[in-house]
Protein backbone atom coordinates (compact mmCIF):
# COMPACT_ATOMS: atom_id res chain seq x y z
CA UNK A 1 0.00 0.00 0.00
CA UNK A 2 1.72 3.74 -0.67
CA UNK A 3 1.09 6.57 1.23
CA UNK A 4 1.44 9.41 -0.41
CA UNK A 5 1.47 13.25 -0.43
CA UNK A 6 0.93 15.75 -2.75
CA UNK A 7 -0.85 14.41 -5.51
CA UNK A 8 -2.78 17.04 -7.46
CA UNK A 9 -6.67 15.99 -7.75
CA UNK A 10 -7.10 15.28 -11.26
CA UNK A 11 -4.53 12.56 -11.29
CA UNK A 12 -5.83 11.31 -8.28
CA UNK A 13 -9.54 10.69 -10.23
CA UNK A 14 -7.23 9.42 -12.87
CA UNK A 15 -6.65 6.27 -11.12
CA UNK A 16 -8.78 3.07 -11.61
CA UNK A 17 -9.42 1.90 -8.81
CA UNK A 18 -12.27 1.37 -5.85
CA UNK A 19 -12.54 3.98 -3.49
CA UNK A 20 -14.92 5.12 -0.60
CA UNK A 21 -17.19 6.69 -3.10
CA UNK A 22 -17.88 3.58 -5.32
CA UNK A 23 -18.64 1.70 -2.45
CA UNK A 24 -21.47 3.98 -1.97
CA UNK A 25 -22.69 3.44 -5.31
CA UNK A 26 -22.95 0.01 -4.70
CA UNK A 27 -24.58 -0.28 -1.45
CA UNK A 28 -27.32 1.71 -3.05
CA UNK A 29 -27.60 0.49 -6.55
CA UNK A 30 -25.92 -2.44 -8.87
CA UNK A 31 -22.26 -2.90 -10.67
CA UNK A 32 -23.65 -1.29 -14.15
CA UNK A 33 -24.93 1.64 -11.94
CA UNK A 34 -21.17 2.32 -10.94
CA UNK A 35 -19.82 1.65 -14.31
CA UNK A 36 -22.33 3.68 -16.03
CA UNK A 37 -21.62 6.93 -13.48
CA UNK A 38 -17.57 5.98 -13.85
CA UNK A 39 -18.28 6.50 -17.55
CA UNK A 40 -20.40 9.33 -17.59
CA UNK A 41 -18.61 11.26 -14.76
CA UNK A 42 -18.95 15.05 -15.11
CA UNK A 43 -18.13 17.82 -13.23
CA UNK A 44 -21.12 19.57 -11.12
CA UNK A 45 -20.94 22.70 -9.47
CA UNK A 46 -21.26 20.66 -6.36
CA UNK A 47 -17.88 18.54 -6.80
CA UNK A 48 -16.36 22.28 -8.15
CA UNK A 49 -17.57 23.48 -4.59
CA UNK A 50 -16.70 20.77 -2.80
CA UNK A 51 -12.91 20.58 -4.08
CA UNK A 52 -12.45 23.82 -3.84
CA UNK A 53 -12.92 24.16 -0.42
CA UNK A 54 -10.73 20.64 0.45
CA UNK A 55 -8.06 22.70 -1.52
CA UNK A 56 -8.66 26.35 0.39
CA UNK A 57 -8.94 24.60 4.14
CA UNK A 58 -6.30 22.41 3.73
CA UNK A 59 -3.88 23.01 0.92
CA UNK A 60 -4.10 27.47 0.65
CA UNK A 61 -1.20 27.24 -1.16
CA UNK A 62 -1.82 25.27 -4.18
CA UNK A 63 -4.83 27.02 -4.27
CA UNK A 64 -4.74 28.94 -7.03
CA UNK A 65 -2.67 26.80 -9.03
CA UNK A 66 -5.49 24.73 -9.07
CA UNK A 67 -8.76 26.91 -9.17
CA UNK A 68 -9.35 30.57 -11.22
CA UNK A 69 -12.41 32.71 -10.43
CA UNK A 70 -14.24 33.37 -13.74
CA UNK A 71 -14.30 37.53 -14.93
CA UNK A 72 -18.16 39.04 -15.69
CA UNK A 73 -17.62 38.70 -19.25
CA UNK A 74 -20.47 39.34 -21.64
CA UNK A 75 -19.96 36.30 -23.80
CA UNK A 76 -22.37 37.28 -25.99
CA UNK A 77 -20.18 40.31 -27.84
CA UNK A 78 -17.34 40.33 -29.94
CA UNK A 79 -15.04 41.54 -27.67
CA UNK A 80 -16.16 39.36 -24.86
CA UNK A 81 -15.68 36.15 -26.76
CA UNK A 82 -11.84 37.36 -27.13
CA UNK A 83 -11.73 38.40 -23.60
CA UNK A 84 -12.93 34.84 -22.82
CA UNK A 85 -10.62 33.05 -25.21
CA UNK A 86 -7.77 35.49 -23.46
CA UNK A 87 -9.23 33.99 -20.34
CA UNK A 88 -9.10 30.29 -20.67
CA UNK A 89 -5.31 30.46 -21.65
CA UNK A 90 -4.81 32.26 -18.60
CA UNK A 91 -6.93 29.17 -16.66
CA UNK A 92 -5.67 26.71 -18.90
CA UNK A 93 -5.50 23.40 -16.52
CA UNK A 94 -7.37 24.87 -13.54
CA UNK A 95 -10.64 24.41 -12.33
CA UNK A 96 -13.09 27.80 -12.89
CA UNK A 97 -15.58 28.89 -10.94
CA UNK A 98 -18.25 31.33 -10.96
CA UNK A 99 -17.57 34.46 -8.43
CA UNK A 100 -21.07 32.75 -6.71
CA UNK A 101 -19.03 29.28 -6.46
CA UNK A 102 -15.82 30.95 -5.36
CA UNK A 103 -17.87 33.59 -3.04
CA UNK A 104 -19.30 29.85 -1.12
CA UNK A 105 -16.12 28.62 -0.55
CA UNK A 106 -14.91 31.91 1.36
CA UNK A 107 -18.02 32.16 3.07
CA UNK A 108 -17.32 27.91 4.29
CA UNK A 109 -13.45 28.16 5.02
CA UNK A 110 -14.52 31.41 7.27
CA UNK A 111 -17.35 29.00 8.91
CA UNK A 112 -14.58 26.33 9.65
CA UNK A 113 -11.79 28.52 10.73
CA UNK A 114 -14.03 30.55 13.05
CA UNK A 115 -14.86 27.22 14.93
CA UNK A 116 -12.08 26.93 17.18
CA UNK A 117 -12.62 22.55 17.63
CA UNK A 118 -12.43 22.45 13.54
CA UNK A 119 -9.66 24.94 13.13
CA UNK A 120 -7.53 23.04 15.58
CA UNK A 121 -8.42 19.80 14.52
CA UNK A 122 -7.14 21.19 10.45
CA UNK A 123 -4.60 22.57 12.05
CA UNK A 124 -2.80 19.66 14.03
CA UNK A 125 -2.54 17.54 10.40
CA UNK A 126 0.17 19.72 9.90
CA UNK A 127 1.51 18.71 6.57
CA UNK A 128 -0.83 15.30 6.71
CA UNK A 129 -3.64 16.67 4.46
CA UNK A 130 -4.89 15.56 1.59
CA UNK A 131 -3.08 11.69 1.87
CA UNK A 132 -3.73 9.29 -1.27
CA UNK A 133 -3.50 5.80 -0.59
CA UNK A 134 -2.92 3.77 -3.47
CA UNK A 135 -2.99 -0.12 -3.53
CA UNK A 136 -4.62 -3.29 -3.24
CA UNK A 137 -7.48 -4.85 -0.61
CA UNK A 138 -7.46 -8.67 -1.07
CA UNK A 139 -6.58 -8.22 -4.72
CA UNK A 140 -8.66 -5.46 -5.60
CA UNK A 141 -6.99 -2.06 -6.85
CA UNK A 142 -8.43 0.30 -4.37
CA UNK A 143 -7.70 3.85 -3.62
CA UNK A 144 -8.52 6.46 -0.65
CA UNK A 145 -7.86 10.32 -0.73
CA UNK A 146 -7.59 11.34 3.59
CA UNK A 147 -8.40 15.13 3.79
CA UNK A 148 -6.21 15.31 7.07
CA UNK A 149 -4.77 12.74 9.83
CA UNK A 150 -3.22 13.31 13.39
CA UNK A 151 -1.38 10.85 13.61
CA UNK A 152 -0.22 11.08 17.16
CA UNK A 153 -4.23 10.64 17.87
CA UNK A 154 -4.86 8.03 14.77
CA UNK A 155 -7.36 10.88 14.57
CA UNK A 156 -9.17 11.40 10.59
CA UNK A 157 -10.91 14.29 9.43
CA UNK A 158 -12.84 14.57 6.76
CA UNK A 159 -14.27 18.09 5.29
CA UNK A 160 -18.14 17.67 4.45
CA UNK A 161 -19.92 21.40 3.04
CA UNK A 162 -23.25 20.27 4.38
CA UNK A 163 -25.33 23.36 4.52
CA UNK A 164 -27.49 24.47 7.25
CA UNK A 165 -26.30 21.56 9.74
CA UNK A 166 -26.78 23.02 13.18
CA UNK A 167 -27.43 20.18 15.58
CA UNK A 168 -24.69 16.83 16.18
CA UNK A 169 -28.68 14.73 15.35
CA UNK A 170 -28.80 16.97 12.20
CA UNK A 171 -25.54 15.37 11.49
CA UNK A 172 -25.66 12.14 12.49
CA UNK A 173 -28.52 11.72 10.23
CA UNK A 174 -26.67 13.08 7.39
CA UNK A 175 -24.07 10.91 8.54
CA UNK A 176 -26.30 7.82 8.24
CA UNK A 177 -28.01 8.38 5.24
CA UNK A 178 -24.59 9.58 3.36
CA UNK A 179 -22.98 6.92 3.85
CA UNK A 180 -19.96 8.62 6.29
CA UNK A 181 -19.64 5.15 8.16
CA UNK A 182 -18.75 3.56 4.98
CA UNK A 183 -15.64 5.63 3.85
CA UNK A 184 -14.43 5.97 6.96
CA UNK A 185 -14.22 2.16 7.37
CA UNK A 186 -12.73 2.07 4.27
CA UNK A 187 -9.95 5.11 5.15
CA UNK A 188 -9.15 3.11 8.12
CA UNK A 189 -8.29 0.05 6.15
CA UNK A 190 -6.15 1.53 3.54
CA UNK A 191 -4.59 3.10 6.88
CA UNK A 192 -3.84 -0.30 8.49
CA UNK A 193 -3.13 -1.68 5.61
CA UNK A 194 -0.56 1.37 4.65
CA UNK A 195 0.65 0.80 8.22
Amino acid sequence: MELLHGVPDKEYHSWDRMSATALKTLDRSTPLHLLAQMENAEDTPALRVGRALHSLVLTPGVYDRDFVVAPDIDRRTKAGKEEWEKFKEVAEGRTVLTKDEHNLVEEMRGGIMSCNTARQLVEACGNDVEISLRGDIDGIPAKARIDGFIARDGCLIDIKPHGGLCSPQEFAKAAYSCGYWTQFAFYREMLRRAG
